[in-house]
């Protein structure tokens, strides 16, 4: 019989026992080395120092039915001698956070082989397998001022998780399928923004479902009158902010136009000759914005105007004159005296109107009558031009 050469004898072995290995699984990472540790028995032993990746699993190792580590990573397994052996590696555990809710990993097995008094080491890679998926909740809450008091409160299918700051987010382990998810903005400012977000978002195995719960700022609306000295009551949206009021400052939707309006304007210095129109405006505001709308009521006469000048070409001296007027019987106040001009307010319509010159006793002189027709807001202008016919 021909003789093996012995390299080519080890070199068929060692491709033999390759060719068992599973892919994947258990991968030889370092050369076989002398090891003290590794304990030896009746038959030579070798030991296969087995690290389990990543580094955060431990798990149990068995050779067939005999558990021979428990809960380690990496273990040190005695083996047969130039023996494949399979190694099985069960009851993985990770302590990476989620394992066990979002996900687990499977059993792995595979063969080794070392040389006597050696230790191989190798690499087992367990199959993660996610069994839930994750939703990563964002609080967009926006246009936030320092001082501003706000959070975010979510609440996934009912159940209520813990407040977000603005700005933060949280991720949340969830059973696959169809999730009903309310947002809410809570604290002593949440009446300037946005309620609440409310949508369903499906949630697959393993994937990540991105969620940013975006609540917009009011804006807020200061409302002031043009005209100084009027009050009158203010309304936006015809919903009443302030009554009889010259200014006032309302909270408002974003991105929305609204209406702005006084009505039931007075205006304590009119003498009830005139009042002023309603007046109306709109505003849009960006979220946060603070703005401000003036509106410019028009005045609306009630009354027009009897304009009287007085003309007296000669008063003596030491003496005194005057001009009175008398509307429709009626005397009015004031007097006018030579040289002046005074308006009085009458109703609109016909009049009849007479300028006479005083004191009696002194001046005897007809009156001037006129017949005027009174227009809101209009001036009719009417004289008296009394000449003294005695001694100069």
């Amino acid at each position: 019989m021909q003789a093996v050469d012995p390299a080519k004898r080890r070199l068929a072995r060692l491709l033999f026992v390759v060719a068992l290995i599973p892919m994947a699984i258990l991968l030889v990472a370092a050369g076989p080395h002398q090891d003290a540790s590794c304990p030896q028995g009746e038959e030579p032993t070798g030991c296969a120092q087995i690290y389990l990746r990543p580094d955060t699993l431990t798990a149990d190792f068995f050779i067939g039915d005999q558990q021979v580590a428990s809960g380690v990573n990496p273990a040190l397994v005695p083996v047969p001698a130039q023996t494949s052996v399979v190694v099985d590696v069960r009851n993985v555990r990770d302590s990476g956070e989620g394992f066990g809710d979002a996900y687990v990993y499977g059993d792995a097995s595979s063969r080794v082989w070392v040389s006597a008094g050696q230790t191989s080491n190798y690499y087992a890679y367990p199959r993660k397998t996610f069994i839930k998926g994750f939703l990563q909740l964002t609080c967009d809450i926006r246009s936030v001022k320092e001082g501003d008091n706000v959070v975010c409160r979510p609440s996934i299918d009912g159940k209520g998780y813990p407040d977000l700051p603005p700005g933060e987010k949280a991720t949340y382990n969830l059973e696959p399928g169809e999730h009903a998810v309310r947002v809410e903005v809570r604290g002593n400012n949440a009446n300037l923004w946005d309620p609440l977000v409310e949508q369903t978002t499906s949630i697959g195995v393993g994937s990540t479902r991105y969620v940013r719960a975006t609540f917009n700022k009011l804006g807020l609306l200061t409302i002031v009158l043009s005209q100084e000295g009027i009050v009158g009551d203010l309304y936006v949206d015809e919903v009443l902010v302030a009554k009889q009021a010259s200014t006032a400052q309302q909270w408002v939707e974003p991105y929305t136009s609204h209406r702005v309006e006084v009505r039931n304007i007075s205006d304590p210095t009119s003498s009830g000759e005139y009042g002023w129109q309603d007046a109306v405006s709109s505003a849009y505001l960006s979220p946060g914005q603070e703005r401000t709308t003036t509106l410019y009521p028009q005045k609306g006469f009630v009354k027009g105007f009897l304009r009287v000048r007085c003309i007296i070409d000669y008063v003596p001296p030491g003496s005194e004159a005057w001009c009175r007027v008398r509307v429709d019987n009626d005397s009015l106040d004031p007097a006018v005296y030579p040289g002046q001009t005074v308006d009085f307010a009458l109703f609109p319509g016909q009049h009849e109107v007479k300028i006479f010159v005083g004191p009696r006793g002194q001046w005897v002189c007809d009156p001037f009558e006129y017949t005027v027709n009174i227009s809101a807001g209009s001036y009719v202008n009417v004289y008296g031009n009394f000449g003294y016919e005695g001694p100069r």
